[in-house]
């Protein structure tokens, strides 16, 4: 058993993607280092300037707040592989809605993505088009980030993007994020898959438990917005 924990059978979604269930695992160790890599290429966005000289736009700070919450000892269920070189992630999540009204939310995205986790900070300058080629885009009077590019798309099924979000576009590493819709009674099952893969110096696993939360967060909204019309819980 290596530090990641053992992995046991390999059961897989409907799209092939390989689920790893993960037992005996604990959070990878805490390191920030790789958080604090010069913001390039983006103009306008907010940076924050550290003490020791150290700067991150306003959505690397955001990822990396996540190291932190990750406590350690404790396995996170919804990072099902992670390694230096490559993790995956997988959301799934029944939605009270048919899947053509949650397929069609996809493109709704500048509604239920959270600004706290952009570029501009502001999600109403985010923008996808359900059809390959399409560009999952952020413009805003400053500048423009292409979060990732539509691969394939078949309305009320599928919607997968080659796409690295946040800090990893920096890192040189490749990423699919998948939403794979199945009906069922009383609305839709969604399973939202993210594989990464990069080198063996990306030090993947020590990013899988931020990314895994802000996609988390992202798939709760995206559910609330299909269910109630709003990405936000209701207060209590």
């Amino acid at each position: 058993m290596d530090d990641r924990g053992s992995v046991e059978a390999r059961p897989v979604l409907p799209d092939g993607v390989v689920r790893v269930p993960v037992t005996a695992s604990r959070a990878p160790h805490r390191d920030t280092s790789s958080c604090f890599q010069p913001p390039r290429g983006i103009t306008g966005a907010r940076v924050t300037t550290f003490p020791g000289g150290q700067k991150m736009t306003h959505l690397q700070r955001a990822l990396c707040i996540g190291l932190f919450a990750t406590g350690v000892g404790v396995a996170h269920a919804d990072v099902k592989q992670a390694s230096a070189d490559n993790f995956l992630i997988v959301h799934s999540v029944a939605v009270k809605a048919p899947p053509a009204r949650v397929y069609g939310a996809l493109s709704e995205i500048n509604r239920w993505w959270t600004s706290e986790h952009s570029y501009s900070t502001d999600a109403a300058n985010m923008n996808l088009k359900l059809e390959a080629g399409a560009c999952f885009c952020e413009r805003w009077k400053d500048g423009s980030v292409e979060h990732g590019r539509v691969v394939m798309a078949m309305p009320d099924k599928i919607l997968r993007l080659a796409s690295a979000l946040g800090p990893l576009q920096g890192r040189a590493v490749t990423g699919i994020l998948t939403f794979q819709l199945k009906p069922q009674e009383g609305g839709t099952q969604l399973d939202v898959s993210y594989v990464v893969n990069g080198s063996s110096v990306s030090a993947l696993d020590k990013s899988a438990p931020p990314v895994d939360q802000v996609l988390g967060e992202q798939v709760s909204r995206l559910v609330r917005y299909v269910e109630t019309g709003t990405p936000t819980a209701a207060a209590k």
